[in-house]
């Protein structure tokens, strides 16, 4: 993945907003459940590049992405949906006047995706590695 580094520092920022909203307001809560919240409280990015989500969205455009990637993880299945849904829109509102490419493109710049598209194990790795790496570990 090329966006990985930018993606972790984002979702720590992420996690440490969460646990202080967490302490601020209903005191000690699960450190499972902190992640949770920062996982759906939406990403400044889809940190993805544009050639391997052009193909992702023309696959899932053509309806392709369901039949064949079954096995993919849900987070997986959820951005490919998440960024369709988008270009189509951005198409929409242009009355075809945007390519797939250019939706794409103004998709992705604008940023703000729904959520960090990672699973809880991923989450937890990449707290406990930014942890370490603070700590000088």
């Amino acid at each position: 993945m090329e966006y990985t580094q930018e993606r972790d520092r984002d979702f720590m920022n992420a996690y440490r907003r969460e646990m202080r909203l967490a302490w601020a307001g209903e005191g000690p809560v699960e450190s499972r459940e902190v992640m949770r919240r920062a996982i759906e409280g939406g990403a400044p990015g889809f940190y993805i590049g544009f050639e391997y989500a052009r193909r992702g969205v023309s696959a899932r455009l053509r309806r392709r992405l369901r039949r064949r990637h079954r096995e993919w993880m849900p987070a997986k299945r959820r951005i490919w949906e998440d960024l369709a849904d988008r270009v189509e829109s951005e198409m929409a509102g242009a009355r075809g006047m945007l390519s797939l490419s250019e939706a794409l493109a103004r998709v992705l710049a604008e940023g703000n995706a729904p959520c960090f598209y990672i699973g809880p194990r991923t989450a937890r790795r990449i707290v406990a590695k930014l942890r370490n790496v603070e700590s000088g570990k």
